[in-house]
């Protein structure tokens, strides 16, 4: 793979992160919110290297990038925090988020794997922080402006490794045969996922935006992140993203909803044309490209498929769930138990499915917090 080639030592890796850490140490001290822009930029650039180890102590434990990271984050949102008590219960949903850290934390004691529990604990905070941060240092509009830049900045490094695995014709291959980019992300999910955040954003600030000369170019990135967004070969990426727009039309921009419905209507006319009478282009450049196949595999109930072993495991797990419905097997557990469930798996140990996976980790109280939080974002968005 092009990242390989391009970091073939995790010796550099490790250097390059105790650098980073040192500098963003640096600025977060001088400036806070410099300090969280930096951050943003360098957690989305470099998520392919989160599982790769850093610090090595003899046989206890190991800590990989995206563990250090997310420690990091956390120190200096703590800090933050004594220094400015007050206002940390001014941020939005801040009561239930700290119920649902709780939870996770309590559920450590009884987690038969407290390292996993508790390292997956510190990435769940690390988002919590980040999120806090946002809220708590960008004050001004001309803080929300260049908040705006670095959000699409950070989207660069990104953008760059999935277009060089379209040109490349590189990828993650999976079962069914395609090629998946996953741009600097250590998955295609991970990958389609941010890429669903970021075209949101964008489609918001193409609709508000003034001037005629950054419609064009806001429109361009448009098309671009919708391309990336594609070669992913992420359903559930699909699925979110038409969601979205159909809510934002609904809810928000009722006159673009008509518009919108038209062109992806008119797109998945055109992919569905070109793969049915142009079956050979694919074997020539486009890394296999065959949405429409793609598609219609969510409907497939083929053994070999991703979706019937995503439902073989979610029938074994639910099992696991009636065990302990109410606590759950703590935070971070789901694929140890699922490992101990289904012995030796043919697909992954991911859940694939969140509200399953706390479900089993948190039990009903867990997962209750948890959907009552997404509720309530909703409806604060719904108030935007």
């Amino acid at each position: 793979m092009f990242l390989n080639t391009f970091l073939n030592a995790k010796g550099i890796l490790t250097n390059f992160a105790l650098l980073s850490l040192f500098v963003l140490t640096t600025i977060f001290i001088l400036n806070y919110k410099i300090g969280l822009f930096i951050l943003i930029i360098l957690r989305v650039g470099l998520d392919y290297f989160r599982e790769w180890d850093i610090f090595t102590v003899k046989d206890y434990f190991t800590l990989n990038f995206g563990a250090v990271l997310g420690i990091f984050i956390l120190v200096f949102t703590l800090c933050w925090i004594i220094a400015k008590t007050k206002e940390i219960f001014k941020t939005p949903n801040i009561l239930i988020i700290f119920l649902f850290l709780f939870i996770s934390l309590i559920s450590i004691l009884y987690s038969q794997n407290q390292f996993a529990a508790l390292e997956e604990l510190v990435r769940i905070c690390s988002f919590f922080a980040i999120y806090f941060l946002t809220f708590n240092l960008i004050k001004t509009k001309y803080d929300l402006q260049l908040a705006r830049k670095i959000f699409l900045v950070s989207a660069i490094i990104p953008f760059f490794f999935g277009l060089w695995q379209i040109i490349a014709k590189t990828g993650l291959a999976d079962e069914s045969g395609f090629l998946r980019i996953y741009g600097s992300f250590a998955h295609p999910n991970a990958f389609s996922y941010f890429l669903v955040i970021i075209l949101t954003l964008l489609i918001y600030f193409f609709i508000t935006e003034e001037n005629q000369k950054t419609k064009i170019l806001y429109l361009l990135f448009i098309i671009l992140n919708f391309i990336l967004l594609v070669f992913t070969y992420s359903r559930g990426a699909w699925l979110a993203f038409a969601t979205i727009l159909l809510l934002l039309g609904i809810l928000k921009y009722r006159k673009l909803l008509f518009k919108s419905l038209i062109t992806i209507i008119l797109f998945i006319i055109l992919i569905v044309s070109v793969d049915l009478f142009f079956p050979n282009y694919n074997s020539s450049y486009f890394l296999n490209f065959n949405p429409s196949r793609r598609i219609i595999e969510s409907f497939s109930l083929n053994h070999n498929s991703s979706i019937s072993w995503r439902i073989e495991l979610w029938q074994e797990m639910a099992d696991v769930f009636w065990k302990k419905p109410f606590l759950g097997h703590g935070i971070g557990s789901f694929e140890q138990e699922c490992l101990k469930a289904t012995g030796f798996y043919t697909g992954s140990y991911e859940a694939h499915n969140d509200y399953l996976r706390l479900a089993i980790e948190l039990g009903l109280i867990g997962l209750t917090i948890y959907v009552l939080l997404i509720l309530i974002i909703l409806k604060n968005i719904i108030k935007i």
